[in-house]
């Protein structure tokens, strides 16, 4: 038999009401096995599923239904998970709950009021090292267009000779990825960026992101060096590398934010052989891009060959 909490939260000058529903069993098309919770407000439906993952409560959330539901993956887990829940409904505002959001790389507060527009829910879901690098990348583009184009050339551009660098200036190796040539591909690029960097730094972490960043980005330009020389500039090959990531973790895990479609996967496969096959009007760094991509895919494996066998996909 299920238990049906109704709990009205006043939160400044707003009331917001939480509809907690508890499941001893799996519901017959409506609640999945082993769902603890469902909620009418998704912010606070985050708040448990980070909370639960601090406590090594392997969590999730799932909408259905105009609800948001959290989810657990090991059965052993849900008695704790109850209770856990049934404290969030005695008080909602424990600071408990927003610093296991914080501890997750959450940079949103746990704000349980609804979000103003899609633009502010965007932002809000967006961590600060994928804000960040957006931030100074299109800063430098501006400043670059301002008169500095040489100033900053000079100071991040590849190594000319890669067998001469000195230990202050590898990182040479990857600041290229700061520089780009034209509006166009700096939209494309940070687009990217945000909407597949946000995704590691949420589910993940900042220091993940912050690793497969770094390790496609200069893989990617020695490759291009090796094979083209050192004139090139741009975030596409870490943006490959990323999509490669993202794509092959998210066959190894549960996490939803990862489940890339695998015709958009082909898509950007496409796009890189017709950058091979050189019929475009624009010179493409199509050996940064498969560098950054196999390096993905090699760090992807990596992460979802280790995973726990609870939170691997089945």
């Amino acid at each position: 038999m299920s238990t049906v909490w109704t709990v009205a939260l006043k939160l400044g000058v707003n009331h917001i009401r939480l509809l907690v529903q508890m499941t001893n069993k799996q519901q017959p098309h409506s609640i999945p096995a082993f769902a603890v919770a469902a909620f009418d407000n998704k912010r606070a439906a985050l708040a448990i599923a980070d909370y639960l993952s601090v406590q090594g409560i392997s969590a999730e959330t799932k909408s259905q239904d105009n609800e948001t539901l959290v989810i657990v993956f090991n059965e052993s887990q849900v008695p704790d998970a109850r209770k856990i829940v049934e404290s969030f409904i005695a008080n909602p505002n424990d600071p408990k709950f927003l610093n296991a959001s914080w501890q997750r790389n959450q940079t949103a507060a746990v704000d349980y009021q609804a979000d103003n527009s899609a633009l502010v829910s965007a932002l809000k879901s967006t961590g600060w090292l994928t804000i960040s690098l957006l931030v100074v990348i299109a800063t430098l583009h501006l400043l670059m267009h301002l008169g500095a184009a040489n100033t900053i050339w000079q100071a991040l551009h590849f190594p000319y000779q890669l067998t001469q660098i000195s230990l202050i200036e590898l990182y040479r190796l990857w600041t290229p990825a700061l520089l780009h040539a034209d509006a166009p591909h700096l939209v494309f690029n940070l687009f990217w960026w945000w909407w597949l960097g946000k995704r590691i730094e949420a589910n993940q972490s900042r220091w993940r992101l912050l690793n497969v960043t770094l390790l496609t980005g200069v893989l990617a330009h020695v490759c291009q060096y090796w094979v083209t020389g050192p004139n090139f500039v741009g975030l596409s090959g870490v943006v490959y590398g990323l999509f490669a990531y993202v794509w092959l973790y998210g066959r190894f895990s549960r996490l939803s934010d990862y489940q890339i479609p695998n015709g958009l996967a082909g898509l950007m496969v496409l796009w890189l052989a017709i950058g091979f096959s050189d019929v475009l009007w624009v010179s493409m760094a199509n050996w940064a891009h498969l560098a950054g991509l196999l390096t993905g895919l090699a760090l992807a494996f990596i992460d979802g060959y280790s995973l726990p066998k609870q939170t691997k996909s089945p």
